[in-house]
């Protein structure tokens, strides 16, 4: 057998596995579908945020221990979560996304609609045509999808499992209203788009990752396959286990494709929406828009929750809740509130990127500690931005000037809003106007922290 280790994603996200409980449903359109009814209950913006903030331990007699132990726990900063209008605003559109996916009579497992899908999809593994699911339904799909774009480190990736980990990922159905139902519901499913682009490499992915999650042998069973005969028989596995949503990150791979590959790859994507209902996302950086748009986007349904552009935070009220939920871990013996100035470096200095903005507050804790000054103040954070974004800061500072052309030409993969970048230029253009003798102070300071 050929060695197809290079297709595999190694470390999808996986979530818990349950049996079905059916829950009364709100709404007449989603009940009498098992699928939907043994979903967890829908999820009101409070309570959405409750779920999706993760806040690490953190215990005030930590600071009493060595230095040396202290700095391993601050490494929990890493995991923060919290929760701004971002998350709450794509936890409610996944919701209602697999929710009204499952709400077409052919992918309720009770129906003889759902049977004959099913056997529409043996005549398509046949004749290695999608087309077939198409023909046997008998009302359009209402399933959709949406793209998400963003920069690395926005936050888009986290956010999107973190709302996927509140589903099951599989629900055991045995028995439904006294009636037999043997069925393993894969409600999500996340996968990265092959490095190469292919969709041979996706198909080879996804069974995979259903094999991992419900032991069963579909890779083995098709990896020997060709493409056109790998497309149906995917279908067909995600049409069988009640597939809810595939979410395919790291959709900028599809540069990598080969001459008309990206284009085969995302025409493959909206005929699974259209042709058997199921809800797909897209995730990449900016760079991944250009194939995206011209395929995906214009598919008839390739945009049905709206796209979602994921942009650094603004520095307002959104800000000021995470730089709240920062202050919290401070593991230096010397507490230091985050003032609003202390808020305003940080935020020049992440350009409002929140994964960078953390790693600053790691950084200047770490420092802080080793250096024995046990306290963090706006030096110490101007000193691990000045020297431990070396690879990043050529691109802060493009987008700190306001240097809009030059940042796409070199970093086409950013994505920022006109208004940021203009309150970001503001701000370097007034540091621009200090005088020689303000920077060299400045720059002796910073090298006095550093001893």
């Amino acid at each position: 057998m050929a060695n197809y280790d290079f297709y595999l994603n190694k470390s999808i996200i996986c979530g818990k596995t349950i049996y079905a409980h059916y829950v009364e449903q709100p709404l007449i359109e989603y009940i009498g579908n098992p699928f939907i009814e043994s979903l967890p209950p829908i999820l009101s913006p409070d309570d959405a945020k409750h779920a999706l903030r993760f806040h690490p331990y953190f215990d005030l007699e930590e600071r009493n221990l060595p230095p040396h132990i202290r700095l391993h726990c601050v490494e929990r900063l890493k995991e923060l979560i919290e929760p701004l209008s971002d998350h709450i605003d794509m936890e409610q559109r996944f919701s209602r996304m697999i929710r009204h996916g499952y709400t077409s009579i052919s992918r309720n497992p009770m129906t003889p609609e759902y049977v004959r899908m099913l056997n529409a999809g043996s005549d398509a593994v046949t004749n290695r045509d999608l087309s077939y699911f198409s023909e046997y339904a008998q009302e359009r799909s209402t399933a959709s999808g949406f793209v998400i774009i963003g920069m690395s480190g926005s936050g888009k990736t986290t956010c999107i499992e973190k709302i996927l980990l509140q589903y099951p990922q599989v629900i055991l159905h045995t028995k439904y209203k006294g009636i037999k139902l043997f069925s393993k519901q894969i409600v999500w499913l996340k996968l990265d788009c092959p490095f190469d682009g292919g969709v041979k490499g996706l198909c080879l992915k996804f069974f995979h990752a259903i094999d991992q999650l419900i032991d069963s042998n579909y890779f083995s069973s098709f990896a020997h396959g060709s493409t056109e005969s790998m497309i149906p028989r995917m279908a067909q596995v995600a049409l069988l286990h009640g597939l809810g949503v595939l979410v395919i990150d790291e959709m900028q791979n599809l540069n990598q494709a080969k001459s008309g590959g990206s284009q085969k790859m995302l025409n493959f994507f909206v005929e699974l929406v259209n042709s058997i209902g199921i809800p797909i996302v897209l995730i990449g950086t900016h760079l991944a828009m250009g194939p995206i748009s011209k395929a995906f986007c214009n598919g008839r349904r390739g945009t049905g929750e709206g796209d979602k552009t994921w942009l650094p935070i603004s520095n307002d009220h959104e800000w000021f809740k995470l730089m709240n939920a920062l202050s919290k871990y401070q593991w230096t013996i010397v507490e230091s509130p985050i003032t609003k100035e202390i808020s305003n470096i940080l935020y020049e200095e992440s350009c409002g990127i929140i994964d960078i903005a953390i790693k600053l507050f790691i950084l200047a804790q770490w420092r802080a500690i080793t250096t024995g000054r046990e306290k963090i103040d706006k030096k110490i954070i101007m000193s691990v931005a000045k020297d431990s974004l070396q690879l990043l800061k050529p691109a802060l500072e493009l987008m700190k000037q306001g240097n809009t052309e030059k940042l796409m030409a070199e970093y086409p993969d950013i994505i920022i809003s006109s208004s940021q970048m203009e309150e970001l230029k503001k701000v370097y253009l007034s540091k621009q106007n200090m005088t020689k003798t303000s920077y060299k102070n400045l720059n002796t300071e910073l090298l006095e922290i550093k001893d």
